[in-house]
């Protein structure tokens, strides 16, 4: 049985291999296709604003200052909404090109672990920002594993240039805040010292902060993705998706559906200005009872759903958290990745009342692919576990190729 398990996972890992490169160039024809929807008509409407109007008139506005800039050389030749999506193509070259030139990742099944988890999810081949803020915190996230593990980063400035960018790229940065906190402690206590490559990074930082100045000195605020709501319309978007919530529990609307701003505007004119909550901690404290019920349903139903994006290794971090603190009785800093993913895990699932998107959870899920392909074979039930997830990931890739066919 052993001698099974010790061979078997090779021929599996082969099969795997081929099934996810098939399937990535499969999603990535078909989502490449796509028309805008979603958030990408805002990012759009950012760069258009860029190209009529100029960059301190559309910074003023609102926009992702580091996503525009890189997608605003190839507005020059394409349209818009083609030059935001080839510039998320260039983010998704850096992000193996820093795994492969940088980090120098052994394990070469991580490769194939991130084409597969690529290949479930749409954002990454559309015109957002996510994939950006995605590669800056996962080359933090990752620098900082490697200092823990070895003493040493491969590369202390773009460890914290990545950090940086990802700050300017979404004001998300501020809800992986535990997770940057977590990072910066658990460097100071294993020795970490500052050294002169440092510059490199405040340099970024004060180049990134003087482009946003149009926008400080108008609005006191950096320069974010503008999704404000309709002007003149009263209410925000905590307001409305805290009222998509209370409906859905309600049966009036279906499971991830928002009421339109109209329903929300009245709903406040009908119910008193304090019947919504209007910020994201008036949210959590809003009905605490409600609050902790969408908690662990949020929790419950990122592990079930991210299952399709991560197969079991979205357990992996579970197994090896209870396996260190229960079974060896000792807390290192090889926790770190687990303990980041399941505690942003669980902050996104306490913050957002509404459903949780799993894009949001990007920045933690390719350091748990890192992580997985960096322990799996350490452990000691590896090769019964390495069997039946690239069994699960063999069935998925082969499952996600028929259902993107029969569309």
């Amino acid at each position: 049985m052993n001698k099974f398990f010790n061979r078997f996972p090779k021929q599996l890992s082969i099969v795997f291999g081929c099934l996810s490169v098939v399937y990535f160039l499969v999603s990535f024809i078909y989502f490449i296709q796509l028309p805008p929807a979603g958030d990408e008509p805002v990012f759009i409407a950012d760069l258009d604003l860029v190209l009529t109007k100029g960059w301190i008139a559309a910074i003023e506005n609102q926009i992702s200052v580091p996503f525009t800039m890189l997608a605003y050389p190839f507005a020059f030749f394409l349209k818009t909404f083609w030059a935001l999506r080839i510039a998320n193509i260039v983010v998704l070259i850096a992000i193996f090109g820093y795994f492969f030139k940088i980090a120098k990742t052994e394990n070469k099944a991580f490769y194939f672990y991130v084409l597969f988890y690529l290949a479930t999810v749409h954002f990454f081949f559309s015109g957002i920002n996510d994939p950006m803020f995605i590669l800056g915190l996962i080359v933090f996230f990752t620098e900082v594993f490697y200092f823990l593990e070895k003493g040493k980063m491969n590369n202390e400035a773009i460890a914290f240039s990545g950090l940086v960018l990802a700050f300017f790229t979404r004001a998300l940065t501020l809800v992986y805040l535990p997770a940057i906190l977590l990072s910066f402690f658990l460097l100071y206590r294993k020795g970490f010292r500052f050294s002169k490559s440092i510059r490199i990074p405040i340099m970024l930082f004060v180049l990134f902060l003087g482009i946003n100045l149009p926008s400080l000195l108008k609005d006191h605020k950096l320069s974010y993705d503008n999704k404000k709501p309709p002007e003149g319309i009263g209410v925000n978007w905590t307001q409305r998706q805290y009222l998509a919530q209370m409906w859905v529990n309600e049966g009036k609307i279906k499971n991830n559906s928002h009421p339109s701003w109209e329903q929300t505007k009245a709903y406040v004119a009908e119910h008193g200005p304090n019947s919504l909550p209007n910020t994201m901690i008036g949210a959590v404290l809003h009905d605490p009872k409600m609050s902790a019920k969408e908690c662990v349903k949020d929790f419950s139903s990122s592990i079930i759903f991210g299952f399709r994006q991560l197969g079991l290794m979205i357990l992996f971090p579970f197994y090896f958290v209870a396996n260190e603190l229960f079974v060896r009785r000792r807390f290192s800093f090889s926790l770190y990745l687990p303990l980041l993913f399941i505690g942003m895990t669980f902050t996104f699932s306490v913050i957002i009342i509404s459903f949780l998107e799993l894009r949001w959870l990007g920045a933690a899920y390719i350091p748990a692919l890192f992580f997985f392909s960096y322990y799996s074979v350490r452990e000691k039930h590896a090769n019964l576990f390495l069997w039946c997830n690239y069994l699960i990931l063999c069935g998925l890739s082969v499952y996600g190729m028929y259902k993107i066919f029969i569309r």
